[in-house]
């Protein structure tokens, strides 16, 4: 008993330093706020406002990482979204898809919840289609509007040195269509989910970005 005793306090005590380490180093942890209703309704079905995400301190994210950039208007928030493209590459958005130079892989699949309701930031109550899609890699799910197919694409190119990002529910999005396209030093990349919203009753330690 003294030795299994031995062992987990060994275990416990060596991960809490390396967790210490990486925070005074490469990793930091951040809730994500719930008194902004636009930024709520825009990061699901990904995150829910009051997760405690893991981001990274430095480098620069990549394709498809979802991010956490600056908010241009308000330096001390911020806008969470997925890169789909920098550089110059090509941007389309149709029927509540994004893709550029070909990184978007179709999929037919549905969410397991596939209908999410959703509030708008004007109180709205909103019956969006959940659909899983692979981007660049990544796995992840969107929140489409039923009615996306009549909307009118966007089309546009990312300029040189900066990223477009989209959010992940397409239909009420808080994204590079609204605020304009990010410098990556202003971005951190999400990493996973810590902990869930509701506590245990959510997933956490998800890796999902």
């Amino acid at each position: 008993m003294k030795f299994l005793l031995k062992l987990f306090a060994w275990i416990f005590g060596g991960g809490g330093l390396i967790v210490l380490g990486l925070y005074l180093t490469v990793i930091d942890f951040w809730t994500v706020p719930g008194d902004d209703a636009a930024l709520s309704a825009s990061i699901l079905p990904t995150l829910v406002a009051g997760d405690l995400v893991v981001i990274s301190k430095e480098g620069i994210p990549e394709i498809s990482n979802l991010v956490r950039c600056v908010d241009p208007d308000s330096p001390d928030r911020f806008v969470v979204a997925r890169v789909i493209a920098h550089n110059g590459d090509p941007i389309t958005i149709a029927a509540g898809t994004a893709n550029s130079k070909g990184r978007r892989s179709p999929s037919p699949r549905r969410c397991t919840e596939p209908v999410m309701s959703v509030t708008s930031k004007d109180g709205e109550a909103l019956a969006l289609d959940c659909w899983q899609e692979s981007y660049d890699g990544a796995n992840f799910e969107v929140l489409r509007s039923p009615e996306a197919s009549t909307a009118e694409p966007f089309e546009g190119k990312a300029e040189v040195g900066k990223f477009f990002v989209v959010s992940d529910n397409r239909a009420l999005h808080l994204d590079s269509r609204d605020y304009g396209q990010f410098e990556p030093r202003l971005c951190r990349r999400i990493y996973f989910r810590l902990w869930g919203a509701a506590g245990i009753t959510e997933p956490h330690f998800n890796w999902v970005f």
